[in-house]
């Protein structure tokens, strides 16, 4: 299958090699404007995110958390920092490395619970890229990265609760050793590198499709779409489902099986539909209320409220999923690990 994926695209490109030469330097300027400044600094400071020194820290400050709120071992307290910080791929690469190093048998669910975590958008691109360019507004852009954090961990709440795939997450190796291992300068811009080859790829071979389908193909172009035709909240959407290419490079790291893989795709549209949802309802904020109040505590007490509501009735639900899962499972006589 993949050789002939492979002609395809060869024969494509060679029937119509203006189009295709076209896409890739549209793909190439929009990498190098908007992607690679916001992502390589943090891809060349990986190392140092990652050290021990750093893994103590995250654990100190946020591994309590990790337990009480998101059902997680602790020690994916960094992988979801550095996804909180950096975006995509930095946080996948952190919470493969994370689970490299792990000795414990981790569940599905709850690799899928850190998956959503570790797998966002970057907050330099959110308000920077998305927000002072295209929506003219950084203001817009810091409400769209509260949003889009509130929707994440709302899926990932419920995810690493959901009666669902009781089976471990299998480790990743390569060779006897870890897939995360080296580190430096040259890893760094290999990984920048792969970035843009994702996205000169994806838009070789989607260019062709109608111009909505960019807000499930690629992240960048998507927002320009949504902000080209004056629809905010598709701009939250695409950047909490953060398209096709971003997601193939989070799969090559995770290395789900096909199941488990479908599963994270459904999770980000879902997380990607309250986002879009959450920045909705704020921008449908009476004005009175924008003019009495702080726009900076405004943005975040309207958000905590809607994602603290959100997050109460999604545990309701899913506490009553599973109450009928493990009630069933005892009519047939069978244990639940």
């Amino acid at each position: 299958m993949k050789l002939l994926w492979a002609l395809f695209m060869c024969g494509y490109t060679l029937i119509f090699p203006a189009q295709a030469m076209a896409h890739a330097r549209e793909a190439m300027a929009l990498w190098a404007e908007k992607v690679a400044p916001a992502l390589f600094p943090f891809m060349a400071l990986f190392p140092v995110l990652t050290g021990e020194e750093a893994l103590r820290a995250y654990k100190r400050l946020f591994g309590r958390g990790m337990e009480r709120v998101f059902n997680l071992p602790s020690d994916f307290s960094a992988a979801v920092a550095i996804g909180f910080m950096a975006g995509t791929p930095a946080g996948a690469m952190a919470a493969q490395r994370a689970l490299s190093d792990t000795d414990m048998r981790v569940p599905v669910r709850k690799v899928l619970a850190l998956s959503l975590l570790a797998s966002g958008a970057s907050p330099v691109f959110l308000v920077c890229s998305v927000g002072n360019g295209m929506l003219e507004s950084a203001q817009k852009g810091l409400c769209m990265l509260i949003c889009l954090w509130l929707s994440a961990c709302i899926a990932a709440f419920i995810t690493a609760r959901l009666p669902v795939f009781p089976e471990n997450y299998e480790r990743v190796t390569v060779k006897g050793k870890n897939v995360h291992e080296g580190s430096g300068i040259f890893n760094s811009v290999s990984a920048v590198l792969n970035v843009c080859g994702y996205m000169v790829l994806f838009r070789v071979f989607t260019g062709w499709l109608p111009e909505w389908t960019r807000l499930f193909s690629e992240i960048s172009s998507g927002c320009a779409f949504a902000a080209e035709n004056g629809r905010e909240w598709l701009c939250a959407f695409a950047c909490g489902f953060t398209g096709a290419c971003a997601m193939t490079q989070n799969l090559a790291y995770y290395r789900f099986k096909a199941r488990a893989a479908l599963m994270f795709v459904l999770l980000k549209a879902a997380s990607a539909l309250l986002a879009a949802g959450l920045y909705s309802a704020f921008c449908r904020i009476p004005i009175n209320w924008k003019e009495a109040v702080s726009k900076d505590t405004l943005y975040l007490g309207t958000c905590l409220a809607l994602g603290l509501a959100a997050m109460i009735c999604g545990y309701m639900l899913i506490s009553i999923a599973k109450g009928a899962y493990y009630l069933r499972k005892a009519k047939n006589g069978k244990a639940y690990d």
